[in-house]
């Protein structure tokens, strides 16, 4: 079996991961759960491994790549294993509510170029669906939509 570390090193050298991921990696590989412990803290101690460095790296490349909300956010760094408290600090540094609305207003006005046959009232229903689904609150939604096509969901 390859030595813990070369494995854990191997695995960060493809992609930031968060000490859950490597954690559940290093399990599956069938290393011990006091290895993975002391593999975990030295690679922390070396700044391999900074869940806060990644939670911030993540939110600002998904803000960038595809708009989305601070709910959205939040749930995908859950599923990866960030702590709440980290994910929680790092998404409303990065996404204060006029960048968020401003993020809402551009994913909006992209959709709505897809959406151009639709009904008015159709429309509206749909670009707030859509607003939600990517994880945008129901209020911010609601503006976005009055301010874009002037109708209320």
């Amino acid at each position: 079996m390859v030595p813990i570390m070369d494995y854990a090193l191997r695995a960060l050298a493809r992609r930031p991961l968060t000490q859950s991921e490597l954690r559940r990696k290093l399990l599956h590989r069938g290393y011990e759960a006091t290895e993975i412990g002391e593999c975990l803290a030295r690679l922390s101690e070396m700044g391999y491994l900074d869940d806060r460095q990644f939670a911030k790296d993540f939110v600002d490349a998904s803000v960038c790549l595809r708009p989305s909300g601070r709910r959205r956010l939040l749930a995908e760094l859950r599923v990866k294993g960030v702590p709440d408290s980290i994910a929680q600090r790092e998404v409303e540094v990065a996404l204060p509510y006029e960048r968020e609305k401003n993020l809402a207003m551009e994913a909006a006005k992209k959709r709505l170029g897809t959406l151009a046959k639709a009904e008015p009232r159709d429309l509206a229903r749909r670009l707030y669906q859509f607003l939600l689904r990517r994880g945008f609150g129901s209020e911010l939604a609601k503006d976005v939509v009055k301010e874009l096509i002037g109708l209320e969901e």
